[in-house]
């Protein structure tokens, strides 16, 4: 690291705590699914529609968030964010209708659009040339809120205690590391200048047509590659293999450990100079194969091999690394790419649950076959992004 950046440390650990806050806001609804249920009145499908409301939050307002971020600064945006996230974490103690949450399911989404428009590029800002490898613990931190949060409800449970002490644990360190933030500075907002002096080889610019829209849509891509596991896997290992629901439970708690350790894996690699678009293309083909091997051959040691590899190589950060190589490749308007790339993944979190839930209707191994056809088309996109990345992006970097 640059000497000159080092003081900015300190804030981009603060910032990463805060996915701590969001891993928790996608799952605390769910954990607590029986208990909203008696609270609002209503059946477990109108909390369900509660908890969609997040990915329509984001989708409203991602692209404004993106252009705020850029236009008012990064430091803003999460305050913006966190104070989304308290109106979340207080109101859903307090309003009596599932209408009521829907429309604070809804500000969560906009606090999760403000956080990411403004916390990637506030760590490109500070960090340009190790951007990739601080924005892959992006995930261990909503990895770790999702693995805190359900101890945090069992110990609630077995003790008997108010449910919403989870709730109100959660909203003092949301206060508290805003008031942490308050006093950081944060880094000034990088710009590449073009370089005006005529050279003997022209320098390549970045096409938003063609890795641009690659990457877009790998947004889309990865983020329902591990989505659909983490919905799916316990329904294809009860259906094939025959086991309980407690068991096929273990599946996901395998994805979850293996994504963990992928992050820290990852982000080591990055800083020893790995190509990272050839490296996610990679993680495709290996998710597409051991997909392809659970369909033909059916097992618990497939199953296994299939939570272990997707856990690693999906759900270890590549989104991460996507959002990444969007920035170096556009490092201008920062929050209006991220913002679109997070849109991308808005539009997958609203999408996948219902499409995939159509074809598991029909058969329950079609939705992996589905999940194996998009980890080939990140492979095919990857690979036209990683010939990109080698003719425009390897020459900027040698200068």
């Amino acid at each position: 690291m640059k000497d000159t950046n080092k003081n900015y440390l300190p804030l981009i650990i603060l910032l990463l705590i805060n996915y701590v806050f969001q891993g928790m806001d996608q799952i605390i609804i769910s954990q607590n699914m029986s208990t909203f249920e008696e609270f609002w009145g209503v059946e477990a499908s109108k909390v369900a529609l509660v908890i969609s409301a997040l990915g329509v939050g984001r989708i409203i307002s991602i692209n404004y968030a993106g252009y705020f971020s850029d236009k008012y600064g990064r430091k803003l945006g999460v305050y913006i964010g966190l104070t989304c996230y308290l109106i979340f974490y207080i109101g859903l103690l307090l309003v009596p209708s599932y209408i009521a949450a829907f429309g604070l399911t809804m500000v969560a989404g906009v606090g999760n659009a403000f956080l990411d428009t403004s916390t990637y590029p506030a760590i490109s800002d500070a960090y340009k040339e190790e951007s990739s490898s601080f924005n892959v613990f992006v995930k261990a931190g909503i990895s770790g809120g999702q693995f805190i949060l359900p101890l945090m409800t069992q110990f609630v449970l077995l003790r008997n205690l108010y449910f919403g002490w989870p709730f109100i644990i959660i909203t003092i360190f949301i206060v508290f590391n805003f008031i942490m933030i308050s006093k950081m500075k944060f880094p000034p907002m990088y710009i590449e200048k073009r370089n005006e002096v005529k050279e003997s080889t022209p320098t390549l610019k970045s096409k938003l047509g063609v890795e641009g829209i690659a990457l877009f849509a790998f947004s889309f891509i990865s983020a329902s590659i591990f989505n659909i596991f983490i919905i799916w896997i316990p329904t294809f290992a009860q259906q094939t293999i025959h086991i309980g629901k407690t068991q096929s439970l273990t599946f996901v708690t395998i994805y979850s450990i293996c994504s963990i350790i992928s992050v820290f894996v990852t982000s080591y690699m990055v800083k020893k100079g790995l190509n990272v678009p050839a490296y996610i293309a990679f993680c495709c083909v290996m998710i597409a194969i051991a997909q392809i091997n659970m369909l033909v051959n059916t097992s618990t040691i497939s199953i296994t091999i299939v939570s272990l590899i997707i856990g690693f190589f999906a759900a270890g950060g590549i989104w991460q690394l996507g959002v990444s190589l969007l920035l170096d490749f556009f490092p201008a308007n920062k929050g209006k790419f991220t913002g679109l790339y997070s849109l991308s993944t808005s539009i997958s979190l609203m999408v996948t649950p219902y499409l995939t839930g159509l074809i598991a209707e029909k058969s329950i191994k079609s939705v992996f076959a589905y999940n194996m056809v998009l980890g080939v088309l990140g492979a095919i996109l990857l690979i036209l992004v990683t010939y990109r990345y080698n003719r425009v992006l390897k020459p900027r970097k040698s200068k």
